[in-house]
């Protein structure tokens, strides 16, 4: 990833984990659900069992592209069924189904391209 080839991360955080399953049982179900986790949303929407909500955000780097696909794959297959992207990045800001959103990704992104991707 050259945007972040002079980046080191050597270091170690201890952080406690849970899923967004179990939030939603101890806390109830929200309308929104905003993933922040530099870099590990598709391990988060991995987790995920069904849809919740009205819609759920999350963000991509384009030298992730591969996990964007990931996660959009994963949201579809819970329940999702609309994407949309918040940033310009070579494409459509429109509503997509699942196969123009995958084919957005995988051919049309910019390179250094980031954003959110918003699932409803």
């Amino acid at each position: 990833m050259p945007r972040f080839s002079h980046a080191v991360w050597d270091d170690g955080v201890d952080v406690r984990i849970t899923t967004v399953d179990t939030l939603v049982e101890e806390h109830g179900e929200p309308d929104f659900i905003k993933i922040d986790v530099e870099g590990y949303d598709k391990y988060v929407i991995a987790g995920m069992t069904r849809k919740y909500g009205d819609s759920l955000l999350f963000e991509f780097v384009s030298e992730r592209s591969e996990d964007a696909i990931k996660c959009v794959k994963k949201l579809s297959s819970i329940g999702y069924t609309k994407f949309k992207v918040d940033h310009k990045c070579g494409f459509s800001n429109f509503p997509m189904d699942i196969d123009d959103m995958i084919e957005n990704l995988s051919k049309n992104m910019k390179v250094g391209a980031w954003g959110n991707i918003t699932a409803s």
